[in-house]
């Protein structure tokens, strides 16, 4: 491998006979010869199908229950080798990920820094900077034991930052929750950690407490990887520079320490030797950010990327035309494609967006496109008209069930299978319900009941009825749709350019933009995303509730497009009920209000398929967060 790349290559040949891959090293720009055709048949790719997610349930936490890990680094691991990964539209590297966008705190936590807790292989949570805890009896006081010999990184003054500590949990504690903070768990934090009545104190360097007017059942949910979660940062380094410099300057205590990075081209990391928990067997690995997906393929077909992500079609043309000794990691369904409307904010009255007593705002929203009633199509056709919000927020009222309709019609004119056999090449399957909720969860919140034997009623492919209720709704010319095309996420543009024109079959208008990811989460928090817009993600949390406390309650800082009362009603009432069958109910008609009112779009689920060269094993990862994989300290060399 070399050094330091800048991968540029261009396809010469209908079959990739000939790739020109022109390489940097350092300021210097060497080439490589481009490799030639094989004079025998490749072998046929070896696919090794990981099991799919896993359905368990987090532990309420009354105990600790998570089995530590050693703190001992790996014995006789010498990193050897570089691992190169292609990646697309990583955005700018930011070390202080409390204002960092979900992206960057992402990377953060399943990279270069550490999560208190981590999801196992299982799917349950295990200790990482966390070695254990105690709950009182009245489930008011917990006492959190931290990890011991976790050292920062500083690769050019050793030691420097010292060792994950007290200090530095409870500065990181406050700093992800702080008022108005742009963190993901930022809410979430705040309503653990940081509640009115909560104290988080320091008892030694190794112990903290954190009291409460009531117990919860969350303490290790918002602080675990790779779901996601927070991570830890040096408050002696934080303290010791500028903000200017704590943005750039990677200090967490992974087993990969940053070197390099480069907005729009790498990160370079180097492997911890003397890591407290494991040393990687690479000795470098780089991420690559190579948004044109035919140039990333050609870069693996040449052998300069050992993994990646790459879309449906990349991965059949691998497997049409497989070089040497080419594998698969194929994880079943792990992958579900949606979209939701934006814009449904029906909460701008609450305590939330407002001041407080001492004037402050725990989420600042745009106060113009957090109102429902500036959005809605009541007949003066403003720019920023959404037909598919209502002007009424009361779920009985006339206007509620004409914005339903619309919503209704938009989802029953997407074909599923359709999507499946021509974007996946059949390798997936209809999904109803959101991301959270594969067929076991439906089951467990009761919403097998709503219909058929085998799943609830589902929002089925209908055109007729779909040009029917736009009818009944009042479009029958129909209306433009406005459609935020996420940059650089191969698959998912691929289905919103084939959803897009289904919904020109029953007469709609679409106009497809491109977005930058970062710029559309800053939207998205502060309520003035008002497209549609889509992801694709994991259905892999403990219990709905993970996701629906983070992106579906007006106390959150990230948005899936939509609040309700009574949605806020039902997650507050959730969050509070420590009977686990009760909780589960409670949740199960937050869901089914969400699908009778059609507040999402989920659209089905794919295989997450990742390739990986001659160079590199399969290694195991957690149930969740499969687009970006996790545990990336333990790839092994082959």
């Amino acid at each position: 491998m070399v050094g330091s790349r800048r991968f540029r290559a261009a396809i010469i040949g209908v079959m990739l006979l000939m790739l020109a891959v022109i390489i940097a090293c350092g300021e210097e720009a060497t080439e490589t010869a481009a490799p030639t055709a094989a004079t025998a048949a490749p072998p046929a790719a070896e696919i090794v199908t990981l099991p799919p997610s896993v359905t368990g349930q987090t532990p309420v936490a009354t105990a600790t229950t998570a089995a530590a890990v050693p703190a001992t680094p790996t014995p006789g691991t010498v990193p050897e080798g570089t691992l190169d990964v292609g990646m697309a539209v990583l955005g700018p590297y930011v070390a202080t990920n409390y204002e960092a966008g979900y992206f960057q705190n992402r990377f953060a936590e399943l990279v270069t820094h550490e999560t208190l807790f981590i999801m196992g292989y299982d799917g349950e949570w295990e200790h990482r900077l966390v070695t254990g805890f105690d709950v009182s009896p009245d489930g008011l006081t917990y006492t959190i034991r931290l990890q011991e010999g976790a050292k920062w990184h500083n690769r050019t003054n050793p030691g420097e930052w010292g060792e994950f500590n007290a200090d530095d949990f409870i500065w990181s504690i406050g700093e992800i929750a702080r008022e108005g903070g742009s963190h993901v768990q930022n809410g979430n934090t705040r309503k653990v950690f940081r509640c009115d009545g909560c104290e988080l104190t320091k008892i030694d360097d190794y112990t903290v407490q954190l009291k409460r007017p009531t117990p919860t059942f969350q303490l290790t949910w918002y602080s675990q990887a790779p779901i996601p979660g927070f991570s830890m940062n040096s408050k002696k380094h934080f303290d010791a520079v500028t903000p200017e410099e704590a943005v750039l300057q990677d200090v967490g205590t992974a087993p990969w320490e940053m070197v390099e990075h480069k907005t729009d081209e790498l990160r370079r990391m180097r492997a911890v030797e003397d890591h407290w928990r494991h040393v990687p067997e690479f000795a470098e690995m780089i991420w690559w950010d190579i948004p044109e997906e035919s140039t990333k393929l050609a870069n693996f077909q040449a052998g300069q990327l050992d993994t990646g992500i790459f879309n449906s079609d990349s991965i059949q043309a691998m497997k049409d035309d497989p070089v040497n000794n080419l594998t698969f990691m194929v994880f079943p369904a792990a992958i579900i494609q949606m979209m939701w409307f934006e814009a449904n904010h029906y909460t701008p009255d609450s305590p939330h967006h407002q001041p407080d007593a001492e004037g402050k705002v725990k989420v600042p929203v745009d106060p113009h496109y957090s109102d429902y009633r500036n959005l809605c199509d009541n007949g003066e056709n403003g720019d920023d008209t959404r037909p598919w919000v209502a002007c009424d927020r009361d779920v009985n009222s006339a206007e509620w069930e004409r914005a339903r309709k619309v919503r209704e019609a938009m989802l029953r004119a997407i074909n599923r299978d359709e999507l499946i056999n021509n974007i996946a090449f059949g390798e997936g399957e209809p999904w109803y319900i959101g991301i959270w909720a594969n067929r076991g969860r439906m089951q467990q919140l009761g919403l097998d009941k709503l219909g058929p034997p085998d799943g609830p009623r589902p929002m089925d492919y209908d055109p007729e009825l779909a040009k029917q209720l736009l009818v009944e709704a009042g479009y029958p010319d129909g209306f433009e749709v406005p459609i935020a095309k996420r940059l650089g996420t191969g698959t998912l543009l691929t289905v919103k350019e084939a959803v897009a024109g289904m919904w020109e079959k029953i007469g709609l208008t679409t106009k497809l933009r491109n977005e930058q990811p970062a710029s559309y989460r800053v939207k998205s928090q502060q309520r003035t995303a008002i497209d549609i817009y889509g992801l694709n993600d994991a259905p892999s949390f403990p219990e709905p509730l993970r996701v629906y406390s983070t992106v579906y309650t007006s106390s959150s800082g990230g948005m899936f497009g939509v609040n309700h009362p009574i949605m806020d009603d039902l997650i507050a009432k959730a969050e509070t009920t420590y009977d686990t069958d009760e909780r589960w109910r409670v949740q199960g008609e937050l869901a089914e209000f969400i699908f009778e009112n059609v507040l999402s779009m989920p659209l089905y689920a794919e295989n997450a398929v990742w390739p990986l060269s001659g160079e590199v094993d399969s290694w195991q990862v957690a149930p969740a967060e499969l687009d970006w994989l996790s545990y990336w300290d333990m790839p092994r060399r082959k």
